[in-house]
């Protein structure tokens, strides 16, 4: 199975350098990186953030605190 270019390890952007990290550290960096996007995109609005990706308001709230996002 391949996998497309832009989501290869190593390619620039969110992957970049995460190769060498854990699962859960990986899963960690990508998580806050797509919501802080989210969050920038909405306007810090987390209603529409959490559409945006797909998630209910709730888990998105949960994300935020464990994560320590700024809104």
């Amino acid at each position: 199975l391949q996998m497309p270019n832009e989501v290869k390890c190593g390619s620039a952007g969110v992957l970049a350098g995460i190769e060498s990290m854990t699962l859960p550290e990986a899963v960690r960096r990508v998580e806050m990186d797509r919501i802080s996007d989210a969050l920038k995109q909405c306007n810090g609005t987390v209603r529409k953030a959490a559409r945006l990706l797909g998630l209910t308001e709730r888990m998105l709230a949960y994300k935020i605190q464990k994560y320590n996002i700024i809104t």
